[in-house]
């Protein structure tokens, strides 16, 4: 018998179960290829980092996966896991070896003129996810790589802008002086925003499709994107 059990302890507290607390990180994404849509993209510019401000403004993706989370209240859903990117598309960039992994192919180079990240927004695509174990010990899941969807995806749950990005939106600053102002992106405001959703099907590669946004939420409020 527990020697702690609640009846004997009024400072007892029960051992958490998996799933249970507000972050979404708090049960694991399985280790492997998972389909999953970009729920949400978010231009949450230029960013200090030790010190430094960044040469490009930063976007986060979250992407919605087809795994689904088994304890607490949030049983049932989605899981979620997003990965930042600096906006920038030369050879070699972060950016661009996400992109051309998700289209299967590399870049032509007049397709990168006048490029738009916009039509990945609600586009499917299949992660790699890998474990990477933290400085405090415990796990957590990361993007190891986008490719292309291998079935259509689904109306996303998540169009929320979270907390966690609307303080990284607030938090950003000027650019460089010699950089000018960053580039406009699309990108949700908090609340509820409804966009319709894309099709999407196996078949010849091409660049991210076009996708025709809604220009009002549900209730009839022009949506800021």
């Amino acid at each position: 018998m527990n020697a702690h059990a609640p009846t004997q302890d009024p400072f007892f507290i029960p051992e958490p179960q998996p799933g249970e607390g507000g972050s979404f990180n708090k049960e694991l994404i399985t280790a492997g290829a998972h389909h999953a849509v970009c729920c949400q993209l978010h231009n949450v510019g230029h960013q200090v980092y030790k010190n430094e401000v960044s040469l490009s403004p930063k976007v986060i993706m979250i992407f919605e996966l087809d795994q689904k989370m088994t304890g607490g209240k949030m049983a049932g859903q989605p899981m979620v896991i997003s990965d930042t990117f600096p906006m920038y598309m030369a050879e070699g960039s972060k950016l661009r070896k996400a992109i051309e992994g998700w289209n299967g192919r590399p870049f032509a180079a007049d397709e990168l003129k006048g490029f738009s990240l916009g039509p990945v927004l609600r586009r499917p695509c299949v992660l790699l996810i890998i474990h990477e174990k933290k400085k405090d010990g415990t796990m957590r899941a990361k993007i190891a790589g986008i490719l292309p969807a291998q079935s259509a995806g689904w109306e996303p749950v998540y169009t929320e802008m979270p907390e966690w990005v609307a303080r990284e939106k607030a938090a950003q600053v000027s650019p460089p002086a010699k950089y000018g102002a960053p580039a406009a992106m699309p990108t949700q405001a908090p609340g509820p925003a409804t966009m319709a959703p894309q099709a999407w099907s196996p078949g010849p590669l091409q660049m991210a499709p076009a996708f025709s946004p809604a220009k009002t939420d549900a209730m009839g409020t022009p949506l800021p994107f």
